[in-house]
């Protein structure tokens, strides 16, 4: 028998069950899965934005309140690199930029102190300069003098001021001060060079001094 009473279909949205089955269980599983991570990572990325504002935004608060106190005070202070003249005269303390004197302070007690220890140290080393020079000097003129030719003959008084370098140098031989008799006869080789004698004592006292020298390195050890 014809039904007569339904009309055509139209086409209408509703809800209606829809049952799944473990396979497409399974796959929306792990569709929610990446979701949630996804979630995580979109998070992250807005913390990210906002700590990126923030920075941004206390950089013009800081810039704001610097000009602004710029306009308020008409100056400010900076950081800038200058030269530092300490003025004894004046007793104060020169910055200078530019040529120009930017900033003045007293001197204080240390300044004074630094500039009395500098004064000290650059007399100790013209001291030092000159005794130098002179210990220079003093070699020069023995070397030359015992340059000499040795055939040269000797005044009386220089025969006489050799002995008496070897006489000297005998005395402080006995009394053991070897450094000491080294020097004397070595101002009477300066005359005769080749003197076999003066020679031998400068040989007898060295060896006297490395004797002595070994012997005080072995009492240090022990």
């Amino acid at each position: 028998m014809e039904e007569k009473t339904k009309r055509p279909p139209i086409e209408v949205t509703k809800e209606i069950k829809e049952e799944y089955s473990d396979a497409d269980i399974h796959k929306m599983a792990v569709e929610m899965v990446q979701a949630m991570k996804d979630k995580e990572t979109i998070k992250d990325e807005a913390r990210s934005a906002s700590e990126s504002f923030k920075l941004k935004l206390a950089e013009k608060d800081a810039k704001i309140e610097q000009l602004s106190s710029c306009i308020t005070n008409g100056f400010q202070y900076v950081s800038k690199a200058l030269k530092l003249v300490k003025n004894f005269e004046t007793q104060k303390r020169e910055y200078w930029l530019d040529d120009k004197i930017v900033l003045e302070e007293d001197l204080t007690a240390k300044d004074h102190q630094l500039e009395l220890d500098m004064a000290e140290s650059a007399n100790k080393a013209e001291m030092e300069r000159i005794e130098k020079e002179e210990a220079a000097k003093k070699t020069a003129e023995l070397n030359a003098l015992a340059s000499k030719n040795v055939t040269e003959e000797l005044t009386p008084e220089q025969n006489e001021m050799f002995d008496k370098y070897i006489e000297e140098g005998d005395k402080m031989h006995k009394s053991k001060d070897y450094p000491s008799a080294i020097l004397q006869y070595k101002l009477a080789l300066s005359m005769k060079p080749n003197d076999k004698a003066a020679n031998n004592k400068v040989l007898k006292c060295q060896n006297w001094i490395d004797k002595l020298k070994a012997k005080n390195d072995i009492e240090e050890n022990h």
